[in-house]
């Protein structure tokens, strides 16, 4: 089990840098699918951690939601090293 929900933001086809560059991926965007996700409700105290490219929408996304918002992982493979072991639990059988 992952300590964290894994959201999908839709960039058009584009990977997360081009799509900043064609300013598809933007802070709108990433508040949508928040919202669209229920992630207010399922995670009314988390963290978002933005893809490491998009680390220039920080602050845009701290502004809109109200929640800290940090780089992450360039790739979303890294993320078992980004959180670590300790950040692992086993499921209890949900």
């Amino acid at each position: 089990v992952s300590p964290f929900w894994y959201l999908v933001v839709d960039t058009d086809g584009h990977t997360v840098d081009m799509a900043l560059v064609y300013e598809v991926m933007n802070s709108e965007r990433i508040v949508n699918a928040f919202e669209e996700g229920g992630l207010y409700q399922k995670a009314p105290e988390s963290t978002i951690y933005l893809p490491g490219l998009a680390t220039p929408l920080c602050d845009e996304v701290v502004a809109q939601t109200g929640r800290p918002a940090v780089p992450g992982p360039v790739c979303a493979a890294e993320l078992p090293l980004f959180f670590g072991e300790a950040a692992w639990k086993v499921p209890d059988g949900d």
